[in-house]
């Protein structure tokens, strides 16, 4: 069983006592990613990156996002292993792959806010010389919060010196067609102008 579970002391044991005690609930405690864990991902000390120049800023952004869709891989792999162990009636071990789940998620969350900061940094400082707002390569959810950075400065600017109109770039969207459809940014950006009654 040892063997099986790839050497992992603290998963051997939840498997032993699932299958002593039927009902038995472990929580796992946190422990520190496996080699191969951090040969696959970028340490967490890297997602504080200081780098200055916009390509190193996009590569930064780019490995966090593909980070992102790591831990999101491995969420949903530990979903189905935890849905696999509850029907085999294993509970202990569904519990431990749940927190580990949970884990993931908590990862990819981070790296997505960490990739989206990053982005939007530069993009606001593009913003103020040019008065053009790129939002494409982020979730609508970050292009939204984007966008309401930008009109806080807009807002809070000399009114002489704001402009009477900007430049949205939300693209087409992952899956619109190009040249039709509706990309999920421009949908977001659309509903909360009517919302706040822009013209």
């Amino acid at each position: 069983m040892f063997c099986e579970n790839e050497s992992d002391y603290n998963l051997t044991l939840v498997c032993i006592s699932s299958l002593l005690d039927e009902n038995v609930s472990i929580s796992m405690p946190k422990k520190s990613p496996s080699l191969s864990a951090l040969s696959a991902t970028t340490p967490t000390s890297n997602y504080r990156s200081t780098a200055t120049t916009t390509e190193t800023i996009h590569e930064s952004y780019e490995t966090l996002r593909r980070d992102a869709r790591f831990h999101a891989s491995k969420r949903k792999e530990c979903f189905n292993k935890a849905d696999q162990a509850n029907r085999h009636g294993m509970i202990g071990v569904a519990s431990y792959y749940i927190n580990q789940a949970r884990e993931q998620a908590r990862l990819m969350k981070d790296a997505n806010r960490t990739a989206s900061e990053h982005l939007s940094r530069t993009r606001l400082v593009k913003f103020r010389q040019t008065h053009q707002l790129d939002l494409h390569e982020l979730y609508p959810d970050e292009a939204l919060h984007l966008f309401k950075l930008a009109e806080e400065e807009l807002n809070g600017g000399n009114r002489r010196a704001t402009p009477k109109s900007i430049e949205v770039i939300t693209g087409y969207g992952k899956h619109s067609a190009y040249g039709g459809g509706c990309g999920k940014i421009r949908s977001t950006i659309l509903a909360y102008l009517r919302q706040k009654k822009y013209k």
